[in-house]
């Protein structure tokens, strides 16, 4: 096992993890952020606070509710790149670096529109507010991501919140911040792929900016 002089490495990830809670949470109980000995007086709040609804990060059923094509294991976004003739849901298809490179997306899908009970679950949850389930942190280039129109998504979790949109705009731009980054990395899902996961029980108890 590897360690770090007497204590094994797993230990001082344990230690590591620990402080970083205890600091969070005494940061959010005291509306400050610190850093370098300079305090600033911040609303903080848990992020289940500033949401009404949140979902769906199960793939498969996105893909049953609208009858996706798939090539391989994933959905064939290129087929839905052109709006239909028929009614259709704008959609953020896929989640590799070519969608969220930056915070300001736009759908890359139009799927056709489906009348059955997963769709209209799936269609209730429509927003222009987009989190991850899982981040590749060498390759990621924005956590919180940001619609120009209201969508669906078959890798993000949708996320609707009870915010107006400048202050929907400020809280993702705190959770692209340090401090955002910071309390992602405080809550993740340590796994042993490239990719760290957050489900979303993890989001709901977040600590964020009180944006409203």
């Amino acid at each position: 096992m590897e360690s770090v002089g007497m204590v094994s490495l797993s230990t001082y990830k344990f230690r590591i993890y620990k402080g970083l809670f205890k600091y969070l949470d005494s940061m959010i109980k005291r509306n400050e952020v610190e850093i370098g000995g300079i305090t600033v007086r911040t609303p903080l709040s848990r992020f289940n606070d500033l949401i009404v609804d949140m979902g769906v990060n199960r793939r498969g059923d996105v893909i049953e509710a609208f009858n996706l094509i798939v090539r391989g294991n994933r959905v064939d976004c290129n087929t839905y790149r052109n709006r239909p003739s028929v009614p259709y849901i704008p959609m953020i298809c896929g989640g590799g670096e070519e969608v969220a490179n930056k915070m300001l997306i736009q759908p890359n899908a139009y799927v056709p529109d489906m009348d059955n009970s997963k769709a209209r679950r799936i269609k209730s949850l429509r927003t222009r507010f987009f989190l991850p389930n899982r981040i590749r942190w060498s390759t990621f280039h924005a956590i919180a991501l940001r619609s120009t129109e209201p969508a669906t998504s078959n890798v993000y979790f949708m996320v609707r919140t009870n915010l107006t949109e400048g202050q929907e705009k400020a809280l993702t731009l705190w959770l692209n911040s340090f401090w955002g980054i910071l309390t992602v990395f405080a809550f993740m899902e340590i796994t042993e792929e490239a990719f760290t996961k957050l489900n979303t029980a993890q989001w709901r108890v977040l600590p964020v900016l009180n944006a409203r």
